[in-house]
C-alpha cells in the first residue's frame, strides 16, 4: 500500500526513503502512486523515464532493460539517489545516498536465491483493517 509499517519506537529514530527508492534498491521501477509520467527518452542502450509526484521528480535510468539508477529531484537539485550495479540482470551492489543529510548506505548481497512469492495475506495480515 506504499506505506511502510514500522514500530513507533523505531519510526521516531529515523526516516525511511520513499517506497520508490526502496523498490529501486531491488531493481524495480515503481514510481510513487499517482505520479504523472513526464516523458521517456532513449539514447543508445540507455532509457531515461521521468515521473512527477508533488514537488518531486523521479528519474529512472535503465540500460538494456535493467534499472541502473533512480534520482529523486526537487527544484533542480538531487535529493536522493539509488545506484544499482547489476549482475546478470539481477541486482548486485546497491548504493543509496541522501544528498541533503549526507548519508550513504551500501548494500552488497552475499547470495541471490529465487523463491516462490509470499502468500497475499503476508502483505495484508488479518485484523489490520486493510
Amino acid at each position: 500500500d506504499e506505506t511502510p509499517r514500522v514500530p513507533a519506537a523505531l519510526a521516531e529514530r529515523f526516516a525511511l526513503p520513499s517506497p520508490a527508492l526502496l523498490w529501486a534498491a531491488v531493481g524495480v521501477v515503481r514510481p510513487p502512486r499517482g505520479a504523472a509520467l513526464l516523458g521517456a527518452a532513449r539514447s543508445g542502450a540507455e532509457t531515461t523515464a521521468r515521473w512527477r509526484a508533488g514537488d518531486d521528480v523521479f528519474e529512472y535510468r535503465a540500460q538494456g532493460g535493467v534499472l541502473r539508477q533512480l534520482r529523486r529531484l526537487r527544484g533542480g537539485g538531487v535529493l536522493e539517489t539509488v545506484e544499482v550495479d547489476s549482475q546478470d540482470g539481477r541486482p548486485g551492489r546497491v548504493v543509496y545516498r541522501d544528498w541533503v543529510e549526507l548519508r550513504t548506505l551500501t548494500l552488497t548481497p552475499e547470495n541471490l536465491t529465487d523463491v516462490p512469492a509470499f502468500p497475499e495475506d503476508t502483505w495484508t495480515p488479518p485484523g489490520t483493517g486493510r
